[in-house]
């Protein structure tokens, strides 16, 4: 994703991509063991002994394997001795630094069809960048409101950054810094006539000038009768912004159309809802993902990609629909999670037990994580417990399904389960297969 900070000069420091300066003397430590630090022009280099070749830092490292545009983890796995790595990836791909022209930078990626571009991108330091499948390189030149959809900096100017939500983002443009909205005034996206740029803060704290993503709102009545007022989830922008969006409601991934997915929202001084909503990146429900650094369609929940379901239908083979708490919570958000389901704490693995858990409307077992450290059985205040899982009746206690999974004095018996205040109203409870006390 193209998660811009502020300028090319700062986001290739905060991406790690600045040129390393070379040391102008030599020390002990440099070059050791497989080689010697010896000046060479007024500079420190390394003689690395036979097999072995220069990597970062003044260091000698043996065997090199991998080619421009192929992944790797550290410098030392590349022939050009520079892995490419964003804020927050543990992988990127091998790159090269000094190129002149696009033909030098090749793609050697096995499967991958996407071009490398040879990319100015501070100071006249020019590295070699992958672009997205089907698009050309860019020629460098654009400016404020540019677009540069699909091929990242290549299309833009070092001194306008491209800024987008994803590389694909229709929204995605050559950007400036900005203090006031005056300052966008210059920029000019012929291809969004309809969306006029604003100076933005993004997650970075820069301030960007950037076209509007739709007509912003208060509430309802500022809105076509045909949309909503809704606030919609960037994760490029440092505060999500109320618009006005077409009232699609959903109540799975099925519901919503290409490039959009189900996503929880909220109308102003009203309950939460599922509504269809633009894909921020682009992994897929069930995706492996990093809660820190994600790009999924919608988020990453316990490291994997999910969005808003109502069935266990709407989600991959090996997730199912679920909520995140049982109890003590008005709204219970439903989302395709892993499929922990449980019979009896024995199910679970160390660390995990058997929760009482909506699944459907329907309260099932569901391994999750312990919350305390007195185990199922043990005496307990509900008001200030310290079970593994909850408290019920003064005796620690969690899901099961035959007596046997219960301690000596406690059954396994179904019972009516309090899921939210007032406990009297009937559509509050839900059935519940727990240990109880004889």
């Amino acid at each position: 994703m193209l998660f811009a900070l502020g300028s090319l000069s700062a986001c290739f420091t905060a991406c790690g991509l600045t040129p390393t300066e070379p040391d102008l003397s030599c020390h002990d430590h440099y070059c050791v063991p497989n080689g010697t630090c010896v000046m060479v022009d007024g500079m420190a280099t390394c003689l690395c002994d036979e097999g072995y070749k220069q990597g970062e830092g003044l260091t000698c490292y043996q065997g090199p394997i991998l080619q421009t545009g192929e992944a790797c983890t550290i410098d030392a796995e590349c022939v050009s001795a520079r892995c490419l790595k964003f804020t927050g990836d543990t992988e990127g791909y091998c790159t090269t630094t000094n190129c002149t022209i696009d033909n030098e930078c090749v793609n050697h990626a096995t499967g991958e069809t996407a071009e490398m571009c040879c990319v100015e991108v501070n100071q006249n330091y020019f590295i070699c960048l992958k672009i997205e499948d089907d698009y050309a390189c860019g020629d460098g030149t654009g400016t404020c409101g540019s677009s540069c959809t699909g091929t990242g900096y290549s299309a833009c100017d070092p001194r306008f950054p491209c800024v987008g939500q994803s590389d694909l983002d229709p929204l995605a443009v050559c950007s400036r810094l900005c203090e006031t909205d005056d300052d966008c005034d210059a920029c000019r996206a012929p291809h969004l006539p309809d969306n006029p740029f604003s100076c933005v803060a993004i997650s970075s704290g820069h301030l960007l000038c950037l076209p509007d993503r739709g007509q912003t709102c208060v509430d309802d009545v500022d809105c076509p009768d045909w949309q909503n007022c809704q606030q919609v989830h960037f994760p490029l922008l440092a505060e999500d912004p109320w618009l006005c969006v077409d009232n699609t409601l959903c109540k799975g991934p099925a519901d919503c159309p290409e490039g959009m997915s189900c996503q929880p929202t909220a109308n102003p001084g009203e309950e939460a809802a599922e509504s269809c909503a633009p894909n921020a990146g682009a992994d897929p429900v069930g995706t492996a993902c990093n809660e820190d650094d994600d790009h999924c369609e919608v988020y990453c929940f316990l490291g994997l990609c999910t969005e808003a379901c109502s069935l266990d239908e709407d989600c991959p083979e090996h997730m199912r629909c679920e909520v995140l708490r049982f109890s003590n919570v008005d709204d219970y958000m439903t989302l395709c999670m892993e499929d922990h389901s449980c019979d009896a704490p024995a199910d679970c693995p160390e660390g995990e037990s058997c929760w009482p858990t909506l699944a459907d409307e329907i309260l099932e077992g569901w391994c999750r994580a312990i919350e305390g450290t007195d185990p199922l059985g043990t005496t307990c205040d509900e008001d200030n417990d310290d079970c593994e899982v909850f408290c019920l009746d003064t005796r620690c206690t969690e899901w099961c399904s035959l007596n046997e999974d219960c301690p000596e004095g406690m059954r396994c018996e179904t019972i009516d389960l309090c899921l939210s205040e007032p406990c009297d109203d009937p559509e509050n409870l839900a059935p519940a297969t727990v240990c109880i006390g004889n």
